[in-house]
C-alpha cells in the first residue's frame, strides 16, 4: 500500500506540540482557589485565597499598600439581600385628562354701519353682519358667553381646540363668509367700538343657509378666555360685498343660540 510519508521534521514536531497545548488550554476544567494558613507574603502573586477555615480572602494595591478584604462563609450569610422597591405609580388625576365643555351665548346684539344699536326686535334678538343696503349700513353683531364659567373652566388647561356652532338664517347667497374677533364685555355695549376688538377679524369662516354650521376658531380665542381677557365675539364683514351679508340665530331667536366648545387637558 503507498502513501505520502509521515512529515516528522522538527519544525511539525514543534508545530504539533503547540496545537495539543492550545487543546489542552481550551479544554474545561475546574478553577481552583489556593489555600493558606495564613496570608502569603506580599511578594506573592497571589491576590484571592481560600483560608482553612473556609473564608474567602483577599488583597488589592491601594497606590500606597496593600487593602485587605475578608468574604463572609455562606454561613455567615442570614438573608438575602434587600431587592430595592418598585416605585409608586403616579397618583390619580397626574395624567392630563381631556375634556369638552360647550358654552352656550348668554347675550347678542347687531349693530348698524353708524355702530349704533339697533333697537327692533330683530336686531336685538338676531345677528346680522354685512350690508344688504345703504339704510342699516354695513352691520356687525356682537355675542357674548359667561365670562366666570370660561375662567375657572380653563384655567390650569392646554387648549386643543375651539368651535363655535351658528344658526345662519338667512343671507343674500346660499352662504356667507364673515370673520371674527374678540371682546371683552360682559353685557351689550350702546355703541360698538371697533377700536376694543382684539385679534379682529382674525377668525374666519363660511356658513350655509341649512341650520347649525361649526367652524374652528384659532386657538389664541380660547387662550384668550382662559385668561380672562375675552368673553366674547365681534362677527364682522370683511367688506360690503353681498357676498358677506347674513343673519344668524341670536339669544332670544326661538332659534339655538351661538355656542361655543372647547376641546381642553387638564
Amino acid at each position: 500500500m503507498s502513501g505520502r510519508p509521515v512529515d516528522v521534521t522538527p519544525e511539525a514536531r514543534f508545530r504539533a506540540a503547540v496545537e495539543a497545548k492550545v487543546r489542552e488550554m481550551d479544554r474545561p476544567r475546574p478553577f481552583e482557589i489556593p489555600r493558606f494558613q495564613a496570608d502569603p507574603p506580599e511578594q506573592d502573586p497571589t491576590n484571592l485565597w481560600m483560608r482553612w477555615d473556609g473564608r474567602l480572602r483577599g488583597r488589592y494595591w491601594n497606590g500606597a499598600s496593600y487593602t485587605y478584604v475578608d468574604y463572609p462563609m455562606r454561613s455567615d450569610i442570614t438573608a438575602p439581600p434587600a431587592v430595592p422597591a418598585a416605585p409608586a405609580p403616579p397618583a390619580p388625576g397626574t395624567i392630563p385628562q381631556t375634556y369638552e365643555t360647550t358654552w352656550t351665548a348668554t347675550w347678542s346684539q347687531t349693530y348698524q354701519g353708524n355702530d349704533t344699536k339697533r333697537t327692533d326686535t330683530a336686531g336685538e334678538t338676531q345677528l346680522y353682519f354685512g350690508q344688504v343696503d345703504t339704510t342699516l349700513g354695513l352691520q356687525k353683531s356682537l355675542v357674548g358667553f359667561d365670562g366666570v364659567s370660561l375662567v375657572s373652566t380653563l384655567t390650569g388647561s392646554t387648549i386643543q381646540k375651539i368651535e363655535l356652532t351658528m344658526t345662519l338664517l338667512g343671507a343674500y347667497w346660499s352662504s356667507v363668509k364673515t370673520q371674527f374677533g374678540l371682546h371683552n364685555l360682559s353685557a351689550e355695549p350702546v355703541t360698538f367700538d371697533g377700536t376694543t376688538i382684539d385679534q379682529r377679524k382674525v377668525g374666519k369662516g363660511t356658513f350655509s343657509v341649512s341650520g347649525n354650521n361649526t367652524i374652528a376658531l384659532p386657538l389664541a380665542f380660547a387662550q384668550s378666555m382662559r385668561a380672562g381677557t375675552a368673553k366674547g365675539l365681534a362677527i364682522e364683514a370683511p367688506s360690503a360685498d353681498r357676498e358677506f351679508y347674513g343673519f344668524a340665530a341670536g339669544v332670544g331667536s326661538g332659534y339655538t343660540p351661538p355656542k361655543l366648545t372647547i376641546t381642553y387637558a387638564k
